[in-house]
């Protein structure tokens, strides 16, 4: 871990670390040739962004930190720690002929050549925790009745499709919609 570029923040009396870890897969076949990416932990956010010849991915999810006391050795002196809150997630996906066969290797049946399908176009994702489905749905969703009774904390967001195809048919020219992920999809 100490060869992992790192700094140190002080916020309110307490140190953060923050991180800055960049990768590469040169032995990577198919549609992750020549993938890379980079992974930032700061105090506000982890950012992750990855891209080879066939997508971009960028993702940002931005926390918060909340203070929770624990015991070290069962002893009476309480330490203070710091846990991450998930705030919200914005998530942008370009594909360039990303071919999603290719990561399960298979031939047709009498066919020595391998099947391929191949996405193209672009999937946002704007998303944020709230503590209530039911306060959020009824203020911000309400295109969903179904969720009108929940009582729980999720990510709700908008999900955009735009230019989607799949080999040469287009799914999906423009879509909207929202996206709800209840709390144990969460942890």
């Amino acid at each position: 871990m100490s060869n992992i570029p790192h700094s140190v923040t002080s916020v309110a009396n307490q140190k953060f670390l923050s991180y800055d870890i960049k990768w590469t897969a040169p032995k990577a076949e198919g549609s992750f040739t020549d993938a890379h990416g980079e992974i930032i932990i700061s105090d506000e956010a982890i950012t992750i962004s990855s891209s080879s010849s066939t997508f971009d991915l960028l993702t940002k999810i931005e926390i918060a930190y909340s203070n929770l006391l624990y015991s070290e050795n069962n002893s009476s002196d309480f330490n203070l720690a710091f846990t991450p809150d998930i705030r919200s997630v914005d998530a942008d996906l370009r594909l360039r002929g990303f071919d999603i066969l290719g990561l399960f290797p298979f031939a047709p049946i009498g066919s020595s050549k391998p099947m391929h399908m191949k996405l193209t176009g672009r999937t946002k994702f704007e998303g944020h925790v709230v503590k209530s489905l039911e306060r959020s749905v009824n203020e911000k969703v309400a295109w969903q009745d179904d969720c009108v009774g929940m009582k729980a904390s999720g990510l709700v967001g908008e999900v955009h499709l735009s230019g989607i195809k799949l080999n040469q048919l287009l799914v999906a020219p423009q879509l909207t919609g929202h996206w709800i992920f209840p709390p144990k999809v969460l942890s």
